[in-house]
């Protein structure tokens, strides 16, 4: 007898086939676009720190980098006396999506060299494993890398 069509149990498995294979992509698909969040995150904040450097040497005027664990904001010393004050011009104030970590103060300054005022890492957290999470801030150098060990290792 010849049979025409599939039956109920072979449409079950096809069904819980793409089910599986539905779920794997979800989960990928979250992960990838968590890392995506936190390496993009980094990058901005990279190039404002870098900027606040720049424009502090072309201005010739300190500038301020005040850490929040939800937010940084980037300040100019408006009246060059060194230290950061309620009348300072904010530049740059932005919100972050992942939660922000660091040792020791919260707040970095460039000279009017764009020298930086202490050596500092700032990390994001994260419970995945992005390519780059942190940033570090010496003296002469910004550089963006992966925390490893409680350090921030160079990429």
């Amino acid at each position: 007898m010849k049979q025409n069509g599939s039956s109920l149990i072979e449409l079950l498995v096809v069904i819980a086939i793409i089910g599986v294979l539905l779920t794997i992509a979800t989960i990928n698909f979250r992960d990838w676009s968590m890392r995506y969040n936190i390496e993009s995150q980094v990058n901005e904040m990279y190039v404002d720190f870098a900027n606040a450097r720049i424009k502090a040497t072309s201005r010739n005027r300190p500038h301020f980098i005040n850490l929040s664990p939800d937010r940084y904001t980037v300040t100019e010393d408006s009246d060059n006396n060194g230290t950061m004050e309620d009348t300072d011009t904010m530049i740059i104030e932005k919100k972050v999506k992942n939660p922000l970590n660091w040792a020791g103060a919260d707040e970095l300054s460039f000279d009017s060299r764009g020298l930086a005022s202490l050596n500092k890492t700032v990390s994001v957290s994260n419970t995945v494993s992005a390519s780059y999470d942190c940033i570090s801030v010496s003296i002469t150098r910004i550089g963006i890398g992966k925390m490893i060990g409680g350090s921030c290792a160079a990429k």
